[in-house]
């Protein structure tokens, strides 16, 4: 039986999905700030947002994650003026789901944080 395109998307889907419940269950039991989490819709791969109302607040919830899951981080600068956070990690219990994570952060007064 041949698979369609559509059908291994979804296959590839579910699989990040698990690793999604995963991460979640990681954050609750070790405490990690909430973020918002989106299942990649091609490839396999799961993205946490962060949107804390406060720059710091954001910066340090991306920090924890990034910390917990050993993430590669790195940032840049925008053309809308807010430094772009990024991480990427993969995890023990399945390394072909990828795992990223994403801040935006304005105002620039806090110390560089370790990215580079």
């Amino acid at each position: 039986m041949m698979i369609d395109a559509g059908e291994e998307q979804y296959v590839w889907q579910l699989r990040a999905h698990a690793v999604l419940g995963k991460l979640l269950e990681r954050g609750r039991r070790d405490c990690l700030p909430p973020a918002d989490w989106t299942v990649a819709a091609a490839g396999c791969g799961v993205t946490a947002h962060f949107h804390q109302p406060d720059p710091s607040a954001r910066r340090l919830a991306f920090d924890a994650w990034a910390e917990a899951l050993g993430a590669d981080r790195t940032a840049a600068g925008s053309l809308s003026g807010a430094e772009v956070l990024t991480g990427k990690a993969r995890l023990a219990e399945d390394d072909l789901v990828r795992v990223v994570l994403s801040a935006r952060v304005w105002g620039g007064d806090e110390e560089d944080g370790g990215y580079g």
